[in-house]
Formats: structure tokens, C-alpha cells, sequence
């Protein structure tokens, strides 16, 4: 039995320069009663879809995927998905390399994470991503702004 039926995409943060989502599973449990279906969610990931919109012509997308370390034992199935959803989510003119994802174990974790999500991006990404872009990076404060 697989360990998740499905996975689920969250953005939590988008402006011109970076979409940053996280990447959620849904488990196939049995334990089912006449009220519950015995499904759980579970976050296994991030994934970060840059653009550098004043470096088009060096950095068309870069797209990471960060996956926590011991959540999953399905990572193969985690990253398949998570490409499918980053072919189907690209603005890219130019034909996206699929396969060259950049794939990363991350042992932060959203848990307890809420607006703004600054600090929190920014340490998921910090290290993966070259510095000028993210001094680049405007996250703002509200929603609304």
C-alpha cells in the first residue's frame, strides 16, 4: 500500500519574484470509523518557484523542492508530483528542464509558522538561493499590501 493517496499544494507567499508553497500529503489509513474516514494530512515539503524578473536572460526559473528529512519514505512518488504540479504551475516562455529540479532535505518545519512568513522563507531558502536574490525579496508585512 502507498504510503499517501494524494498530495496538496499550499501557496503561502507569491510576489514578482518567488512563489513559495508547501507541499502536503494525505494518508491511505485503514483506522476508519462510521464518522471519520481515518485520513490525516501531513506536511512532507516546500517547494519555491523563483524568477528573477531583472535577470531574465540568467535566471529564467529556479525551482526547489525541500523535503523533510524522515517524514516520508515515499519521496519518489513526493518529487513526481511536485514536478507535475510545477509543469502545470510555470510562467516560463522558455522550455522548462523538468528534471533538473533542485532537491534538498530540510529539517525546519512549518509547524506553528503564521503571517507574515518572512523569517520563516527566508531561513527554508537561505541557503539554496543565490544571496542577491533574496536582499532582492520583498515580503510584505499584511496581506493587503
Amino acid at each position: 500500500m502507498r504510503e499517501y493517496e494524494s498530495f496538496f499544494f499550499n501557496r503561502i507567499f507569491r510576489n514578482e519574484n518567488i512563489e513559495f508553497f508547501l507541499i502536503g500529503g494525505v494518508n491511505n489509513q485503514e483506522n476508519f470509523t462510521e464518522l471519520w474516514d481515518g485520513r490525516e494530512t501531513k506536511l512532507l515539503g516546500y517547494l519555491t518557484i523563483f524568477t528573477d524578473v531583472e535577470l531574465v536572460q540568467e535566471l529564467e526559473q529556479l525551482n526547489l523542492i525541500h523535503l523533510l528529512e524522515g517524514v516520508s519514505l515515499d519521496n519518489e512518488r513526493i518529487i513526481k508530483h511536485t514536478r507535475k504540479f510545477i509543469e502545470n504551475m510555470t510562467i516560463s516562455k522558455k522550455h522548462l528542464d523538468i528534471e533538473n529540479v533542485k532537491i534538498y532535505n530540510t529539517q525546519i518545519n512549518a509547524n506553528g509558522t503564521s503571517p507574515p512568513y518572512n523569517d520563516f522563507i527566508k531561513s527554508v531558502i537561505q541557503n539554496d538561493v543565490p544571496y542577491n536574490l533574496i536582499e532582492k525579496l520583498k515580503f510584505p508585512r499584511k496581506f493587503n499590501e
